[in-house]
């Protein structure tokens, strides 16, 4: 039994979809193919180094990607990450998406973007409406606590925590943790702490000569 692989995108995209594929049975000469060019949900690839040669000039930064979405976690369970649809939701609850190769942490929703241009009688943005709700952590402690850094040994200082979803999902897993947010918790204390998380803080500071 033989299988051939059609992947067009295969050197553009971080994780390619899969577009037409042969499976040749040689003892009974038979040749079944599948098309996947109108498929909303197709079966993609991973560990795309593993498919061009060691010396290749691409496969350095196919590793890393590669590397990056161990770090993630998002191998985790390989049963359910090789569709596209569920493999791409998996990123997002992850807080991340891809561009150019590479794993970018989702800042904001576009709404909340939207709703932060400033206005142009005010000169000022209500950075505030930024502010994501979450129900579990975020991107950035998600990696900490891979990595062994929320283990409890540890305090955490949030700087902009928002509306405080980091902060009380971090206390529930007995982390001690606080924050200070100019508009949600201007009166809270900046504390000196061993982690000091500034994620998703700079990108909402407005740039007026953009």
């Amino acid at each position: 039994m033989l299988s051939l692989l059609w992947y067009p995108d295969f050197f553009t995209q971080a994780f390619p979809a899969l577009e037409t594929s042969y499976r040749i049975d040689l003892d009974a000469e038979r040749v079944e193919k599948r098309s996947y060019q109108t498929s909303i949900n197709p079966p993609i690839l991973h560990r795309k180094e593993l498919f061009i040669r060691a010396n290749d000039p691409r496969s350095d930064q196919f590793k890393e990607l590669t590397n990056s979405a161990e770090q993630l976690g998002l191998f985790e369970d390989t049963i359910h990450i090789g569709f596209k649809q569920a493999w791409e939701n998996l990123i997002a609850e992850k807080g991340f998406q891809v561009i150019d190769h590479q794993f970018v942490p989702i800042g904001n929703d576009e709404a909340s973007i939207e709703q932060s241009e400033p206005n142009p009688n005010s000169g000022q943005i209500s950075r505030h409406l930024t502010a994501l709700s979450r129900s579990n952590l975020s991107a950035p402690m998600q990696c900490l606590a891979r990595h062994g850094y929320l283990d409890g040994s540890l305090t955490v200082f949030d700087y902009g925590c928002g509306e405080g979803y980091e902060i009380r999902n971090l206390m529930a897993n007995d982390i001690t943790v606080s924050g200070w947010d100019p508009h949600y918790a201007p009166d809270q204390p900046k504390n000196e702490a061993d982690i000091v998380n500034i994620g998703f803080v700079i990108n909402a500071i407005e740039n007026y000569s953009a």
